[in-house]
């Protein structure tokens, strides 16, 4: 994160248009990249969680076969985050 703030800096800066306009450049596509990455994790979070609260919003769910839902989610959780 402190490389996209160097290169922001340096884009604001106006002592070489040249070297300023790259660093935006660079800037930008760095932002992009970083909103792709977030979105990107988001989806691997989200898709879990969501089959889980289909699962845990059924009428005819035990208290037992939520529970080992719940459990499956944070083991798969955990493995993504390891």
């Amino acid at each position: 994160m402190l490389c996209v703030q160097e290169i922001d800096n340096i884009s604001l800066a106006e002592s070489n248009v040249d070297v300023a306009s790259k660093a935006r450049g660079l800037y930008d596509q760095f932002s992009k990249g970083e909103v792709y990455l977030g979105l990107r994790i988001c989806l691997e979070l989200f898709s879990e969680t969501e089959c889980l609260g289909v699962v845990l919003q059924k009428k005819t769910i035990t208290a037992a076969v939520a529970s080992e839902a719940i459990n499956v989610v944070f083991k798969c959780l955990r493995e993504k985050k390891e």
